[in-house]
């Protein structure tokens, strides 16, 4: 697709029960060689719209998600996603602006001073939780999420994160409802959720764990030996665990802060 190139996609909704609109919800992918970008949208008959536009290298891409009202014949939604190399990006409908901060060198370990988000973000539907939570998260909690962006960036943001989390919060992802996203799962990525509670495991000294189970049964089996291993060994019964199956980012984030305030007493220097 050329720039300046514009494609209307047009979606009706099915009708339910004596007629009712069902609402819509779906998703797409834009690919090109060297960037993709993942659209999701959801429009349920009652209810708040949501809708996200998230790159996989916003250093190459950027999107922004804007619902432009309803007019029209059948007053249709007017959602516009506009994807330029350099402008503004809001990822998410409910105004969560990512800021790219420019690569500095990583803190010294003497600190521990940030709330730690850690996740799979191969899953658009995991990402947006993850990332709309810590935005609906309170300041004095420090929350802190690696940024999407290119593999330099990703990964250098990780091990900040890592070095200076008083705390991680685990957003436990597995079947049935994040199939193809389990937590802890070992991959050929250096810096993936295997390698983070690896890390928590050797540094319980230094920082604590709060689970957020969206999944059931749990631990959830990762479809390899190791993964499998390490989170049944790392989510021992003791551990603060929420029950994040089926709630918004706003109760998880309500929940993970009342946990993490605890645990910035005992480990935060």
């Amino acid at each position: 697709m050329q720039a300046d190139t514009e494609t209307i996609i047009k979606l009706r909704p099915e009708s339910g029960f004596l007629g009712i609109e069902c609402g819509i919800q779906g998703s797409l992918s834009l690919y090109n060689p060297d960037v993709s970008v993942q659209v999701n949208y959801d429009f349920p008959a009652v209810g708040d719209d949501n809708y996200a536009g998230l790159p996989s290298d916003m250093d190459k891409v950027k999107v922004h998600a804007a619902d432009n009202g309803k007019y029209g014949k059948d007053n249709p939604h007017h959602v516009i996603f506009t994807m330029t190399p350099n402008g503004v990006s809001s990822l998410v409908a409910t105004g969560y602006q990512p800021q790219l901060a420019p690569l500095t060198p990583i803190q010294s370990s003497n600190t521990r001073d940030v709330l730690l988000y850690s996740g799979r973000f191969n899953d658009p539907d995991a990402e947006m939780l993850i990332r709309t939570t810590h935005a609906e998260a309170p300041d004095d909690t420090q929350p802190f999420v690696v940024q999407a962006g290119s593999g330099e960036r990703f990964g250098r943001m990780t091990m900040e994160g890592l070095d200076r989390a008083y705390a991680m919060v685990a957003f436990v992802t597995g079947a049935p409802h994040y199939s193809l996203s389990p937590y802890g799962q070992k991959t050929t990525s250096a810096f993936s959720t295997f390698w983070e509670l690896k890390y928590w495991l050797d540094h319980q000294d230094d920082m604590g764990l709060i689970v957020v189970q969206l999944c059931d049964p749990f631990p959830p089996e990762t479809g390899e030996a190791e993964g499998t291993r390490q989170m049944k060994f790392a989510f021992s019964p003791d551990l603060v665990r929420i029950d994040g199956i089926g709630k918004s980012p706003e109760e998880l984030a309500v929940e993970i802060a009342v946990a993490a305030r605890h645990l910035h007493k005992r480990y935060s220097r």
